[in-house]
Order: C-alpha cells, then sequence, then structure tokens
C-alpha cells in the first residue's frame, strides 16, 4: 500500500511538472509508422518517406531505394537529391 501511494505521488508530480510547456513554446512532434521501405532524400537514407517528410521533404524530392530483404548494411543514395 505504501508503494502505491509513493507511486501515485510521482506520477501526479511527473504529469504536473513534467507536462508543463513554455506559453510562447512551439512543439512540433512528427510520429512515423515503423514499416522498413527505405527512400533516399537530401542525400541521406531514411527508414520510409514518413521520416523522410518529418524532416521536410516532399514527395518529389524522395526517390525509393531498391534493397534485398535482409540486406540493409550500405545502403546508399545513388542521387544527390
Amino acid at each position: 500500500m505504501y508503494y502505491t501511494k509513493i507511486g501515485s505521488l510521482l506520477l501526479g508530480l511527473f504529469l504536473l511538472f513534467g507536462g508543463c510547456k513554455k506559453k510562447n513554446e512551439a512543439v512540433e512532434e512528427c510520429v512515423c509508422y515503423l514499416l522498413y521501405a527505405p527512400v533516399c532524400a537530401g542525400g541521406k537514407v531514411y527508414d520510409n518517406d514518413c521520416m523522410a517528410r518529418c524532416d521536410g521533404y516532399t514527395d518529389e524530392e524522395m526517390t525509393p531505394i531498391d534493397w534485398v530483404d535482409g540486406q540493409t548494411e550500405n545502403l546508399q543514395c545513388n542521387s544527390t537529391d
């Protein structure tokens, strides 16, 4: 019972202070799916198109990368998109 009260107190404090942000602070969050379908954008390999979009690239700036399942090492962008 004692540990439950301590846990509840710590959770409450975290929610009270941890969730606070400055009034004028802009928070931008990007949540992507975990599908591995690599793309090249800006000379960098991204795990999927969503992650490239989070970095500000458009669909026109992305190029899909052909890869063989299980051979994910040494993936490179073949262009300087």
